[in-house]
């Protein structure tokens, strides 16, 4: 075999060589735009499932506010109709910050998807609050008997929204939540 045998086979070798090269780093630079593109579609969802909980966090706490000052309405212990129509206005606030998650929440998830079915029943339970949140204005402008009615029914439409706000979180979690490693106390006293 002379030179020139070898040299062809050299450079044939080094052929390969570099073809296998580009071929492993096109490969590795896939996989990488691959995960950091999960990554990233991980944190935009983790983004509209926050702005989803906060509001409803918000809410909650605004009906929450709405049953103690309609309790103290009723019991006659304070008579504030202007703090009741503030309350009003707040939670008017409130339901379009839900109202723009739902929206978020169905662009990213369509429509069918366990997490806006779940966060739309919420929606619908604080709906159901403003309903009876007007039904007792209604009825302690009249100083109605049914009054103690509809404010058991506010109080209802409350505790299904806490128990559908629940429900959401725990999918939120399943879909998208951080699953840290367990630590043991021992590992964390050294």
């Amino acid at each position: 075999m002379g030179t020139a045998e070898i040299s062809l086979i050299v450079s044939g070798i080094s052929a390969v060589a570099a073809v296998g090269t580009g071929v492993i780093t096109y490969r590795l630079a896939t996989r990488r735009f691959d995960h950091e593109r999960r990554l990233s579609d991980l944190d935009a969802v983790r983004l509209v499932l926050d702005d989803a909980a906060g509001a409803m966090q918000r809410t909650h706490s605004e009906m929450a506010q709405v049953n103690r000052l309609i309790g103290q309405l009723v019991d006659g212990a304070w008579s504030a109709t202007p703090s009741l129509s503030d309350e009003v206005h707040a939670f008017d606030r409130v339901l379009q910050l839900l109202d723009e998650a739902a929206a978020r929440l169905r662009i990213r998830f369509g429509s069918e998807h366990e997490i806006v079915i779940l966060y739309e029943a919420a929606v619908s339970n604080a709906l159901e609050f403003v309903f009876r949140m007007d039904q007792v204005a209604q009825e302690l402008m009249g100083q109605s008997p049914d009054v103690v009615d509809e404010v058991s029914n506010l109080t209802r439409a409350t505790v299904e929204f806490g128990i559908a706000r629940q429900s959401f979180t725990l999918v939120a979690y399943r879909v998208a939540g951080v699953r840290l490693p367990a630590i043991r106390l021992a590992e964390v006293q050294t």
